[in-house]
């Protein structure tokens, strides 16, 4: 199988325990079980995030949900 290579940004809009909701333009959503990464980058943050997860569903208009990977204290530091 190829690898697929994605180059489309979302928002996060929802984050319950490891499961997020992310925003993308309609038409640009990830395939299922492809891994989105998470960044803070262009926000000043105290703590930057990198964080990996993998979409497991298509909720619909242009959202998605991922269950997290990786594990990062800022992640809850709000």
């Amino acid at each position: 199988m190829a690898e697929q290579k994605y180059a489309g940004v979302g928002h996060v809009v929802q984050v319950i325990g490891p499961v997020l909701d992310v925003q993308f333009e309609s038409g640009h959503l990830p395939a299922i079980y492809n891994a989105v990464r998470i960044t803070s980058e262009g926000y000043n943050v105290p703590t930057l995030l990198d964080i990996i997860a993998e979409v497991q569903q298509h909720l619909g208009e242009g959202r998605v949900r991922a269950v997290r990977w990786s594990r990062s204290k800022a992640w809850y530091a709000g």
